[in-house]
């Protein structure tokens, strides 16, 4: 028999602290929540794909692995009004695995100062 083990949810935040983000396995389900200066702005939203004659990317999900990131860079556009962007943020990838059809899956969030990737 299998018992429901219920983690804590993974946090990550943005570089400025503005947003965080938690992230955990519902019922075998991938599922997030986001939240803006401590106000929640997404309630917990559950992640996945339904597949035509096959079995779905929606539920019987574990952890396999958790990394966090963090990426501070600069790129240049061809054209705009803008010599260079920043391109700063926290990240969080999940790679999960699903057991009856050993399928892995990987989610990556990104979190800027003024949102989620």
């Amino acid at each position: 028999m299998l018992l429901a083990v219920h983690l804590p949810a993974e946090e990550l935040k943005s570089p400025n602290g503005t947003f965080t983000l938690q992230f955990e396995i519902r019922n075998g389900t991938p599922s997030y929540q986001l939240f803006y200066r401590d106000k929640m702005v997404v309630d917990w939203s559950k992640m996945g794909l339904e597949l035509q004659n096959t079995e779905s990317l929606i539920t019987g999900f574990t952890i396999a692995e958790l990394r966090k990131q963090r990426y501070d860079g600069t790129w240049q556009p061809v054209w705009g009004e803008e010599k260079e962007i920043r391109n700063h943020y926290e990240e969080l990838e999940a790679s999960l695995h699903q057991q009856s059809t050993d399928r892995r899956m990987i989610i990556r969030f990104r979190l800027f100062n003024d949102g989620l990737g």
